[in-house]
């Protein structure tokens, strides 16, 4: 006898007929389009985007559908008096005509959130503010290789709303979250994982706590049979061991834990009161890291530059333990890191490997990229523009594009592809503007 998903059934019943708003036509709301058409819903489509810069597959499709559709800056101001509204994570929901919406009884949700709720197996939801691609790849790929089903999503691979009738009680999702799906959610993966919080995305969050606050509600929902796994050599990520309310999995390269899992003299060793057990040593794990890439910057001079505050001397002290550099605090006037290096250092690791630590920079100018030639910039493009069927294919809006179909596929991250359509778009813009 095949599951039925009874939450999906109510859902899909529910939606019937009813005015649902799809605000965003990005990578995780698309697959929602045929799904609400084929549940009769009565879809409208928001897009900041006009319609001349929208893909004209995803134009065709809306008008096949006989959706309604708002367009341009204001698209918005037609928000009024749905029932279901799914937002793009790139959407907050503290815009006001969303909380205007939600004021009136309607909800306001994601796709990844709704994923979530009605989910029949258990949900593993990894974020933070670096290494949460590697870590969730990694996760669904053990236990892939251990025999389970596993469903990978989120901020990575595919958009798993419509995947949700395959779905079974033994299979495992796993998803990748950002803070921007994180904020305003109101359920929590079975298994948290936090990989580090440091300041990220302040320029589109009102301030690091609203950042911070979003990043929490991966486990803030969570039942007492929760797992939370964290960071213990990050302050921030430490601190949610407080307020957690099922279980705590602390993980550790630099201290030494009574429970957890550290790294001791190379070798990753669980610990469990004061009793550590070995795992693998470090020179078995075939993975990028601090230890690999210590062992690239052997024998080389490099040079380590990035915006003011994001760690680079923090990261060269993780790579060679000694202090060699001063680390600056969080500035508690702006929630941003506060810049120490105030000119080029060179130190000198061995007589063989220098490291040049470098002042950083506050912003990073691309505006004299031509913006048709951005593609060639972004290196997972590069091998796959020759499978683009129009010469001068713009990767937005094309039909038959190598790189969309690669991003369908999962070869192509979809945060990746967002921030190039993003910045292609401000370089077309200011392109206008040059003579």
């Amino acid at each position: 006898m095949s599951y039925e998903n009874k939450k999906l059934k109510e859902f899909n019943e529910y939606i019937r007929f009813r005015k649902v708003a799809v605000i965003g036509l990005g990578v995780s709301n698309l697959p929602l389009l045929e799904y609400l058409h084929n549940k009769k819903a009565q879809v409208t489509v928001f897009d900041e985007r006009t319609e001349e810069e929208i893909p004209m597959d995803t134009i065709a499709k809306i008008k096949t559908y006989e959706f309604e559709a708002s367009f341009g800056k204001n698209c918005l101001e037609k928000l009024k008096r749905f029932n279901v509204i799914f937002r793009s994570p790139s959407c907050l929901p503290t815009r006001p005509e969303l909380k205007q919406e939600a004021d009136m009884g309607a909800i306001v949700t994601t796709e990844v959130e709704m994923l979530m709720e009605m989910c029949p197996c258990k949900i593993i939801g990894v974020t933070g503010s670096d290494g949460k691609t590697t870590t969730t790849s990694l996760i669904n790929a053990i236990l892939q290789h251990a025999g389970y089903k596993t469903f990978l999503g989120g901020n990575i691979g595919t958009p798993l709303f419509t995947k949700l009738p395959e779905m079974e009680p033994n299979d495992i999702v796993v998803l990748e979250l950002s803070s921007f799906q994180l904020m305003n959610m109101h359920v929590s993966p079975d298994i948290a994982v936090i990989t580090n919080i440091t300041p990220n995305h302040l320029n589109v969050h009102k301030d690091y706590q609203e950042y911070i606050n979003a990043k929490k509600n991966i486990y803030r929902n969570q039942k007492d049979t929760g797992i939370l796994v964290i960071n213990a050599d990050n302050d921030l990520t430490r601190e949610c061991q407080n307020d957690a309310k099922g279980d705590v999995i602390l993980f550790s390269s630099k201290q030494k834990l009574d429970y957890g899992f550290i790294v001791e003299n190379g070798i990753v060793k669980e610990c469990n009161d004061g009793i550590r057990k070995h795992i693998v040593s470090q020179d078995e794990i075939k993975l990028k890291g601090i230890h690999n890439l210590e062992k690239n910057l052997k024998g080389n001079i490099n040079a380590f530059s990035g915006n003011s505050g994001v760690g680079k001397s923090t990261l060269i002290n993780a790579i060679f333990k000694d202090t060699i550099t001063q680390e600056g605090e969080i500035s508690q006037r702006n929630k941003k890191g506060k810049n120490t290096t105030t000119s080029t250092k060179l130190y000198e690791i061995d007589e063989n490997t220098y490291i040049a630590d470098t002042p950083g920079f506050s912003t990073f100018d691309i505006s004299e990229i031509e913006y048709r030639e951005l593609d060639k910039y972004f290196k997972e493009f590069k091998p796959l523009l020759d499978d683009c069927e129009f010469v001068g294919c713009t990767h937005i809006k094309e039909e038959n594009c190598g790189i969309k179909q690669a991003l369908q596929q999962g070869k192509i991250d979809n945060g990746r592809y967002e921030r190039f359509c993003k910045i292609y778009e401000e370089l077309k813009e200011k392109d206008k503007y040059k003579y």
